[in-house]
């Protein structure tokens, strides 16, 4: 029987290796720096293989397990045309071995491929104070990492920081990692949109990174996008007596109604709620106009979506590709009816 003669060296696992190549072929060159350094952190010990130059020794008596895996996927046709197996139940463990490793390096071809594009995204803080709901979110793109939400009247300026160092330390983020803040614009009180605008400026002044703002109302109107299909939104947020912030939306979130401040009476919105299409009415300030909507049955009532920062995520991101950035220097909340400021009541101050 002739010998095997065997070419030592030491290489990739068959795995990385393969891998490697594959990416090297589609991926950008200024990716495939990171992506070397992953191969390498991926590579845990260092192994030999045999290789047979089959094309020149057509005869040579090897069994499949001898043959290396890279040969097998890379020249399934000259590395095991001419190789002569000593056994069908070697053929079939050998094909298993090669489906196995085949379907492995995929999956880690997918895992590095996601650790490239993560690295990648930007980390955005959320901040949502338009109402009695104060809410942070933490997000490296549109994943959540952290949330925090509080629903305590009058606990603004008292609970915002601390819900935001909360936010980071469970998620184990330095603040100078952050790429962006964003905030809810308004409408809403105009006190507790003066706290989360201030926050967020002074977050973004000090680490200098850009602000994102993003309308109070098409956060409740995302809300909807995510739990319904093919229903029009209308968010209200209470203005206090029978006054709401409104604005209605379509199915795709084209806007049917523009944002106002309405005193809400019966027959207000009729000529925008047609009944060829449903709407679904959120917000702190929808429930107390549904005794003028009775008679509509394209009505839904939905109490469960709020005002939240993890519904800004989305729009956050977007906005951050598009580079669609605040002047922090002269930004100033949304508050849609002109803030008056009322003489205070507290002892002492006049």
């Amino acid at each position: 029987m002739r010998s095997k003669k065997r070419c030592k060296g030491s290489v990739f696992d068959c795995e990385i290796q393969i891998i490697y190549t594959l990416l090297l072929s589609f991926i950008p060159f200024k990716a495939q720096f990171q992506l070397s350094k992953a191969c390498f952190q991926l590579l845990k010990r260092r192994v030999e293989l045999v290789t047979y130059p089959c094309r020149t020794r057509s005869h040579a008596h090897v069994s499949t397990r001898d043959i290396p895996m890279s040969a097998i996927l890379t020249y399934p046709c000259h590395g095991l045309r001419h190789a002569h197996v000593t056994s069908l139940k070697q053929r079939t463990k050998s094909l298993s071995l090669c489906f196995n490793i085949f379907f492995r390096t995929f999956a880690t071809l997918f895992k590095i491929m996601s650790w490239i594009m993560n690295d990648n995204l930007p980390l955005i803080l959320s901040i949502e104070t338009a109402t009695q709901v104060c809410s942070v979110a933490l997000a490296k793109g549109k994943t959540l990492i952290a949330k925090r939400v509080i629903d305590i009247p009058n606990a603004h300026s008292s609970k915002l920081s601390l819900l935001v160092e909360e936010v980071m330390k469970e998620a184990g983020i330095l603040y100078s990692q952050l790429s962006a803040i964003a905030i809810s614009k308004g409408p809403g009180s105009y006190t507790g949109l003066r706290i989360g605008v201030s926050t967020a400026k002074g977050f973004t002044y000090a680490l200098d990174i850009p602000l994102i703002s993003v309308e109070t109302l098409r956060i409740l109107e995302k809300g909807v996008e995510m739990k319904y299909s093919n229903k029009c939104t209308a968010s209200m947020i209470d203005a206090r007596r029978m006054e709401v912030y409104s604005i209605i939306y379509d199915q795709k979130g084209d806007i049917i109604k523009d944002i106002s401040a309405d005193i809400i009476e019966k027959g207000i919105y009729d000529k925008f709620l047609t009944e060829d299409r449903e709407f679904v009415f959120v917000g702190d300030g929808a429930e107390k106009t549904m005794e003028f909507f009775e008679e509509k049955s394209n009505i839904i009532l939905d109490k469960e979506i709020v005002l939240d920062a993890e519904l800004m995520i989305g729009i956050a991101y977007d906005k951050f590709l598009k580079e669609d950035f605040e002047d922090v220097a002269y930004f100033e909340p949304y508050y849609l009816k002109n803030f008056v400021a009322g003489v205070s009541r507290v002892k002492g101050l006049y």
